[in-house]
């Protein structure tokens, strides 16, 4: 397996999860090889360990280049992408619409009542097309535009600084119209963590003006239900 998230993040350890349960009843073990970094990526494509002793490759988070396809398809395996746009390397693929799932999430608050809304991201390292975009944020913005709604803002959290959930809450609550709905699409649970504590230690304390929904992350009780 080929994985571009973060090993430790909330989605590739249920990823993990399921892949462990379907292989070993196959007898098969999963090797995991992390293309985290430019560096990283590079020496996967170059070295090709997968390609000694693999029967299938999983390709998670990321779509391959032109040449990177080229390459993928000189192993002579199959190959399963993992939420992808681009498949044309792949025998299969499977995929989560995170556009069609904010979009539901923000008529979800719109019918609790909710006209102001901001977003709130997780801070990505790995920026360009070779890289994928965040369909979350744009499945955001068009629904806001299409039922009418307050766009107060998109905001990403850096789950390596313990101060950036603080920096966005300060951000909101200084606006001259404060959002009364967030949307939350970090997947790291430390990123989700400091979100919470963040918001329950600001002046969104009540439940009754202001909700918090992450529709991405481990199971826990809504910051601010």
């Amino acid at each position: 397996m080929l994985a571009r998230e973060r090993l430790a993040g909330w989605f590739m350890g249920e990823l993990f999860d399921g892949l462990y349960d379907e292989l070993s009843r196959a007898r098969y073990d999963l090797t995991v090889y992390r293309a985290g970094s430019v560096e990283e990526r590079a020496e996967f494509f170059t070295r090709l360990p997968a390609n000694r002793n693999a029967d299938a490759l999983i390709v998670s988070g990321f779509s391959a280049t032109d040449e990177e396809a080229d390459t993928l398809a000189s192993m002579g395996m199959p190959i399963v992408s993992v939420n992808s746009p681009y498949i044309s390397c792949c025998q299969a693929s499977v995929a989560i619409d995170d556009e069609a799932a904010e979009a539901m999430a923000v008529r979800y608050l719109a019918a609790l009542g909710h006209r102001r809304f901001c977003y709130v991201g997780r801070t990505d390292p790995l920026t360009g097309k070779e890289w994928g975009f965040d369909a979350r944020a744009r499945g955001y913005k068009d629904e806001i535009v299409s039922l009418g709604l307050t766009d107060c803002g998109i905001h990403f959290i850096d789950s390596e600084s313990p101060r950036s959930a603080k920096q966005v809450i300060a951000t909101m609550l200084a606006q001259p119209e404060r959002p009364t709905a967030t949307l939350s699409a970090c997947g790291l649970t430390t990123t989700h963590c400091a979100w919470y504590m963040s918001c329950r230690q600001s002046e969104y304390e009540s439940p009754k003006t202001f909700r918090s929904l992450a529709l991405m992350g481990p199971t826990w009780r809504n910051p601010l239900d």
